[in-house]
């Protein structure tokens, strides 16, 4: 099993490596490549294991192969710090970047959502999983009516606040 995933990645770096040196494009195709299409999908690459490592940091804290940062609300929080973050920058008009305010934002938010859970895990302990679990499903569903009352009620200011909130939301790598 080992060596087989070891032979899936050496071979996903070998094709790496020869898209990358292959038909080494020029000119305005090169901008394209170097500026836009490279840097997404090394931002695609460290976005997803940043989220594998989080989903296998909560797995291993709370020793039960269930928990993910979407079920615990952990996500939810940071959805909400996130948001928080996009709306004070366009808001206040901050010389800062909204993708620091954002990221910064999305942390303390799943920070603020994580530790009722780590502080009701050290009162439950692992007797009650069943009751740690559905503590971070009302985490989830109280984070997600917040997210969409932040959507819903915040005034725009003709500002497009709600179309970069939710491509923010989906994902968007831009």
């Amino acid at each position: 099993m080992k060596w087989r995933d070891a032979g899936l990645g050496f071979f996903f770096l070998a094709v790496v490596v020869a898209a990358l040196t292959l038909g080494y494009p020029d000119g305005w195709q090169a901008d394209i490549f170097w500026q836009l299409r490279l840097p997404r999908v090394l931002l695609a690459i460290f976005v997803g294991g940043g989220m594998a490592l989080a989903g296998i940091i909560l797995q291993a804290l709370f020793q039960n192969p269930l928990c993910d940062p979407h079920l615990l609300g952990v996500s939810s929080g940071a959805a909400i710090g996130g948001l928080m973050g996009l709306r004070w920058a366009s808001v206040l008009g901050l010389w800062v970047p909204s993708v620091w305010l954002s990221s910064g934002g999305a942390l303390v938010g799943s920070l603020v959502f994580l530790l009722p859970l780590l502080l009701w895990s050290r009162r439950v302990g692992s007797r009650q999983a069943s009751l740690l679990l559905l503590f971070g499903v009302f985490l989830n569903l109280l984070g997600s009516s917040i997210v969409t009352l932040i959507l819903v009620l915040w005034p725009n200011d003709g500002e497009t606040f709600g179309s970069s909130a939710l491509q923010w939301l989906i994902g968007d790598l831009s």
